[in-house]
């Protein structure tokens, strides 16, 4: 797994690719607490270079959401290939995670994608 840290004006993002398993999730998650810590901007993670998440994998968006929530910030789950978007969908996820469609550079630009 590869993860490329990028900041924006008003957002960190990570930046996701290969396979997001257990044995990846605590690399994700130092990654997400460095760049919470580190900043004072909201996060995403663009998830439009994942092949696979497993049920640690989406464990871990959760945690990763629970951490920005405690420190005041939003998390965005960017650009997710359909099959992983359709677990997320079907574990219900959805319902408590914030979900963007399209690419990391369309949120950015997007004029409502952050709180006022």
């Amino acid at each position: 797994m590869e993860i490329i840290s990028k900041n924006f004006d008003q957002l960190a993002a990570l930046i996701l690719e290969g396979v997001l398993d257990a044995g990846q999730v605590s690399a994700v998650l130092q990654a997400a607490a460095d760049v919470l810590q580190q900043n004072q901007q909201d996060l995403a993670i663009d998830g439009s270079g994942l092949d696979f998440v497993d049920s640690s994998g989406l464990g871990c968006f959760v945690s990763i959401y629970k951490q920005a929530q405690n420190q005041g910030r939003s998390f965005t789950l960017v650009g997710l290939p359909a099959p992983i978007l359709d677990v997320i969908i079907i574990t219900k996820l959805d319902r408590i995670l914030k979900i963007y469609p399209g690419s990391l550079e369309a949120f950015i630009a997007e004029p409502n994608s952050f709180p006022a």
